[in-house]
């Protein structure tokens, strides 16, 4: 399938890629049309919806956070021993 740089170039200065197409012109027409092949492929709206998600605010922000109740290991059952001898090994 040809893919129109044009209509690429619109669409990555949309979301701020325009920079993929800085070397767009050194390479020959295979590798123009891989390199826009891949580019259609990548979903700029899903992209920046999930970053989006990161800037939310923490919905955790009021819990509180407490220490675990200590456990001694030696009281557990006799597998911590197992376990542990297999933390040593290299």
């Amino acid at each position: 399938m040809k893919y129109d740089v044009e209509e690429i170039r619109h669409k990555l200065k949309k979301y701020g890629q325009e920079h993929l197409l800085n070397f767009y012109d050194t390479l020959d027409e295979k590798k123009q049309q891989e390199l826009l092949e891949q580019i259609e492929g990548i979903d700029f709206e899903l992209i920046n919806s999930l970053y989006s998600k990161t800037k939310d605010v923490n919905k955790n922000e009021h819990v509180d956070v407490e220490p675990i109740e200590f456990i001694d290991k030696y009281k557990l059952n006799g597998d911590y021993k197992y376990y542990e001898e297999i933390g040593k090994k290299p």
